[in-house]
C-alpha cells in the first residue's frame, strides 16, 4: 500500500511550482493530515463503519470507577464488562497449532470453557486491538483444558517458549448502558457498596462509571477511532479506500496557498463526502436474487 510519501510524490505533478513558490515536504504533509482529518469527520457524519474499532482493557481497578477513553476515540458505541482470568508469565503461543499453553494450570480452574469468546493484554504480538492499535483480535475458543486453550482462529502468533507474558480476559454478555454525565452523579447519591459497573458517561477525556469497583474488572469497548497522525513512512489510512481523495485534498490546500482557489476545507470535505457515499454505496449494495423458474 502506498504511504504518505508516495501520495506527496503524486501530488507535487498538480502542484508544480511557479516563479518564486515552491513546497516543502513538511507543508505538503501538513496539507494531507488536514485532508485526513476531514476524512475522519465525513466518515464520522454518516456513521460508517470504517471507524469501527474494538479495544479491550483492565484498567478499572477495584475501588475506582473511571478509566481513560481508548487512544484516538471519537465516540464509544458501547461499554461491556469482562472478567480477567489472570495474568501469566510463563505463556507459549502457538502459531501452527493455535494454542495458548501455560504451566500455572488454571485455565478451567478460572472459568474458561469451549465456544467463549477471550481477549489478551499485555502480550508481544497476541493482543486484542489495545486501545485502538492493531492486534489479532478476539478469539473463539474451540478446546480448552487446565493448561492449554486453543482457538477457532488462525490468527496466533509465536512467541518463543514458556516465556511469554499475557492478560487473559472472558468477554461476557453483560453491557454497560450509557448515561448521561449529570444522570449518573444522581445515581451515584444512592450508592454506598461497590460492585460492578451498570451504568457509564463521559467526562473530559475519561469514562465513569457508577459503581466502585469491588475487584479489577476488565473493560470491552466498541468505539469510533480517528486516524492517526501521518509520518512520511506511514501506510495511508483505511487500506488505501481513499487516496485518490487524500491525494486531490492536499492538492487544494495546495492551490488555495497559491492563490488559485478559496475555501478549500469546503469543497474537500464535499469531494470527500460524495467519495464516501459512493462506497458505502458499492460496499452496502446486496444485489437481487433472480429465479430462472417464475
Amino acid at each position: 500500500m502506498a504511504t504518505a510519501a508516495n501520495i506527496i510524490t503524486s501530488a507535487r505533478y498538480d502542484l508544480r511550482a511557479v516563479t518564486g513558490q515552491s513546497f516543502e515536504p513538511e507543508e505538503l504533509l501538513e496539507y494531507l493530515n488536514r485532508s485526513v482529518i476531514i476524512l475522519d469527520g465525513v466518515l464520522m457524519s454518516t456513521n460508517s463503519d470504517w471507524l469501527h474499532q474494538t479495544a479491550i482493557s483492565s484498567g478499572l481497578t477495584a475501588g475506582l470507577n473511571k478509566v481513560t477513553m481508548p487512544t484516538r476515540c471519537i465516540s464509544i458505541r458501547s461499554v461491556w464488562v469482562t472478567d480477567i482470568i489472570d495474568s501469566f508469565t510463563d505463556l507459549t503461543y502457538t502459531a501452527a497449532a493455535d494454542t495458548i499453553a501455560t504451566a500455572a494450570g488454571t485455565f478451567t480452574t478460572n472459568g474458561l470453557a469451549a465456544n467463549e469468546t477471550i481477549g489478551i493484554i499485555g502480550s508481544t504480538s497476541n493482543n486484542t486491538n489495545i486501545n485502538g492499535g492493531d492486534g489479532i483480535g478476539l478469539l473463539t475458543i474451540s478446546a480448552v483444558t487446565e493448561t492449554l486453550i486453543t482457538v477457532n482462529e488462525d490468527v496466533i502468533v509465536d512467541e518463543g517458549a514458556a516465556n511469554a507474558s499475557g492478560t487473559i480476559m472472558q468477554i461476557k454478555n453483560l453491557e454497560v448502558e450509557k448515561l448521561s454525565t449529570n444522570d449518573l452523579y444522581v445515581k451515584r447519591k444512592w450508592i454506598s457498596a461497590t460492585g460492578r459497573p451498570f451504568y457509564w458517561a463521559w467526562e473530559g477525556t475519561s469514562v465513569i462509571f457508577d459503581y466502585k469497583a469491588d475487584q479489577a474488572y476488565g473493560l470491552l469497548f466498541h468505539f469510533n477511532r480517528k486516524s492517526a497522525v501521518l509520518q512520511m513512512s506511514t501506510t495511508m489510512p483505511y487500506n488505501g479506500e481513499f487516496d485518490e481523495s487524500l491525494r486531490e485534498g492536499l492538492v487544494m490546500f495546495g492551490k488555495q496557498r497559491r492563490g488559485e482557489i478559496e475555501n478549500a476545507d469546503i469543497a474537500i470535505a464535499s469531494m470527500i463526502k460524495q467519495a464516501v457515499m459512493t462506497k458505502a454505496t458499492r460496499r452496502n449494495h446486496i444485489p437481487e436474487r433472480y429465479r430462472l423458474d417464475f
